[in-house]
């Protein structure tokens, strides 16, 4: 058989074998020196190798050991006691008491399991409630403990689309949540409620020390400690709370806090963790206390959470921080509390005369309209069991038409637009506009200035001043047209007081009142007499301490500075704030005359026996009566809406250089016949 080779094989040539022995020992001799350089890099490398484990394990063994125990431990922050608020000579008006509440740390080897077992134990050891508890709480329960109920709550294609990874877990939970109704919230027991309110405390923030009962007395505590060893991570701890120092009714321009159970509000709860609080943290909800959070709360403190080598935590303090920095106000607490007391006992009179039978709201604010510092601040109401209290932030929340009070910015306007001479004059007489009813002063008055129109509220002067300002022709019961803009010039006006503005007050939420939209020459005639848009009691008062002062329209407030609890140091001072300026004084010191000629001869003469020189100036304004609790217009018998007249009041004192400042409201004084003024008879 022929083999398929192209080429015959060579035969060995055994006559080469020296040479090819010599080139066979060159080959093994190489190889050898390459072997040897090879062993000697490994085994460089290996000692390399040894010596860095060494100095890892035996070198660097205690700096390893920090660093790894330093992955273990979580640095948190916890509010030191908040800062007292104070009057303005000193007195406490909210302050803190301390508190011992039981705190809980998760041991690092806790299961969720023994969580629910050592909440299981707690319940049965301490009262506790669930009253913090929004909807959403009673529907976390039902489906914490009825799993195979929630499940039922799913329908399959919701079931199908969650297995095919188009719901996620956070969807299909938000699905059962909307499910959980009235009828399966009634299934829970108090027991298991009260179970989920300690877990769910115990449960939430991993890191924190969470504080699962407050305000716990020396036998609880007792009992905890008795208990310690199946309560392993609970603890004691010393907190704070607010509360009232003296006697005083404005917590409402105070203000409150949201309670550790609440946390953060959602709506800032972004701002507030920039700012490195916990969402837990007590911080302010309204007031004073809002709007100096970061005075009030002071520097929190820093510490460490750890655990030991049996798993349970270890705290260390780093820092310590600082308190809250003492915030005073500008309220006189004496003169605040006298002036409630005075207002309640004039209401308390008038309860028995059905005139006054509408009568259940009083307003007074009085400053300094030098500084615009508030000294009182008074909105006492009565409620449907009569009893009497000072809901003080309504003085700068509710508003009312005001009446000739305004009038003083009406003068004003009439002269600085040189529409009136300083000291000329018309005739106070009835007026008509085609299609209205007349509209005349409360009498006829004759020959009046611009002094005498003040002293005794001259509603046709006004008028007048309108009248020339809107280019309008006036005849009896003819057409009156005002040139379009008219109201604008009016309310710009107005704002240079204070009326219809923000009055700049250190407090959140202020109202501006109410502005109405009609520019009709009607209405516009109403708008000079206080009787078109609607005031605060707070807005009344910087008009009149714009007066006073005869040339700057400063920011009202209720905080004058911080200090620092522990030093007495000044950390924050609220200066005073020029908002604008009234610049034509000939045309202001007219007003001030005018409104010193009320007291001496005019509508304000019952301050002519104050203890101090006085200008006034009184208002009276119609109004519809109102069910003062459910705000329903109210009627009379024959179904017509029945009408009320309201008060007000402006003052200063002394006349030459005033230190005080007041406005008054007297909504829905009097219902059948006009007596007195109720804010000067009171007053």
């Amino acid at each position: 058989m022929k083999l398929p080779f192209r080429n015959k094989v060579k035969p060995i040539n055994y006559s080469d074998t020296p040479d090819q022995e010599k080139k066979l020992k060159g080959i093994f001799k190489t190889m050898n020196a390459r072997l040897v350089i090879l062993i000697i890099v490994l085994a460089l490398l290996m000692g390399a190798l040894i010596a860095r484990l060494y100095q890892i394990q035996v070198i660097d063994y205690q700096n390893n050991l920090a660093l790894a125990q330093e992955l273990k431990v979580v640095t948190n922050s916890s509010l030191n006691p908040r800062g007292d608020i104070t009057d303005r000579n000193g007195t406490i008006l909210v302050g803190n008491r301390e508190l011992l509440t039981i705190t809980y740390s998760r041991p690092s080897f806790e299961t969720t399991q023994a969580m629910w077992e050592k909440a299981e134990r707690f319940v049965s050891l301490f009262d506790v409630s669930f009253d913090h508890f929004i909807i959403r709480d009673y529907q976390d329960a039902y489906l914490t403990f009825y799993p195979k109920e929630a499940d039922e709550l799913v329908t399959e294609e919701e079931r199908s689309l969650y297995l095919a990874n188009e719901l996620s877990n956070s969807q299909l939970y938000q699905i059962q949540v909307s499910r959980v109704n009235e009828e399966l919230i009634s299934k829970l027991t108090n027991e298991q409620l009260k179970l989920f309110a300690v877990y769910q405390r115990m449960a939430i923030i991993p890191g924190l020390i969470k504080v699962i009962k407050e305000d716990v007395s020396a036998q609880e505590v007792a009992l905890l400690l008795d208990n310690i060893n199946d309560l392993g991570g609970f603890n004691v701890a010393l907190d704070w709370a607010r509360q009232a120092g003296a006697q005083h009714q404005i917590g409402a321009i105070i203000g409150s806090l949201y309670t550790s159970e609440q946390g953060l509000p959602s709506e800032m709860s972004s701002y507030y963790l920039a700012k490195d609080y916990n969402i837990k943290d007590a911080v302010g909800r309204s007031g004073l206390e809002y709007q100096y959070q970061d005075i009030l709360s002071g520097e929190k403190a820093i510490y460490t959470l750890s655990h030991d080598e049996e798993g349970y935590a270890q705290i260390e303090t780093i820092y310590e921080g600082q308190p809250g920095s003492t915030l005073r106000t500008s309220i006189d607490l004496d003169y605040q509390n006298h002036l409630e007391e005075a207002i309640i006992a004039y209401m308390k009179e008038k309860e028995a005369d059905s005139n006054y039978r509408y009568f259940n709201k009083f307003y007074l604010v009085a400053s300094d309209p030098n500084t615009g510092d508030i000294l009182a601040n008074v909105a006492i109401k009565r409620d449907q069991e009569d009893n009497y209290y000072n809901s003080s932030n309504s003085t700068y929340l509710d508003s009312y038409p005001v009446g000739s009070a305004i009038k003083g910015a009406v003068v004003y306007m009439g002269l600085d637009l040189n529409l009136f001479r300083p000291g000329e004059t018309i005739v106070d007489a009835p007026m008509k506009i085609q299609g209205t009813s007349e509209k005349s002063s409360y009498v006829n008055l004759g020959v009046v200035n611009d002094l005498t129109a003040l002293s005794n509220s001259s509603n046709i002067y006004m008028f007048n001043v309108v009248i020339r300002l809107g280019q309008g022709t006036y005849r009896y019961n003819q057409p009156l047209y005002l040139k379009e803009g008219t109201v604008d010039t009016m309310r710009q006006y107005y704002s240079m007081f204070g009326l219809g503005n923000s009055t700049q007050v250190d407090v959140p939420n202020e109202g501006t009142g109410y502005k109405s939209s009609s520019a009709l020459a009607g209405n516009l005639l109403d708008f000079s007499i206080g009787q078109y848009d609607t005031y605060t009691a707070l807005q009344l008062n910087q008009y009149v301490s714009t007066i006073a002062n005869g040339k700057y329209r400063y920011g009202l407030r209720f905080v004058l500075d911080a200090k620092n609890p522990e030093t007495n140091e000044v950390v924050f001072e609220n200066k005073v704030n020029i908002l604008n300026t009234i610049d034509n004084s000939a045309a202001l010191d007219r007003v001030k005359q005018g409104f010193r000629l009320c007291v001496t001869d005019g509508y304000c003469s019952s301050f002519n026996d104050a203890q101090w020189p006085t200008a006034a100036k009184t208002g009276t304004s119609q109004d519809i009566a109102r069910d003062p609790f459910t705000d329903e217009i109210l009627r009379d018998e024959q179904n017509q809406i029945i009408e009320v007249s309201s008060n007000s009041l402006v003052a200063y004192a002394p006349y030459d250089n005033p230190s005080i400042a007041i406005s008054c409201i007297a909504p829905s004084y009097v219902a059948d016949r006009i007596v007195e003024n109720g804010c000067s008879a009171m007053v």
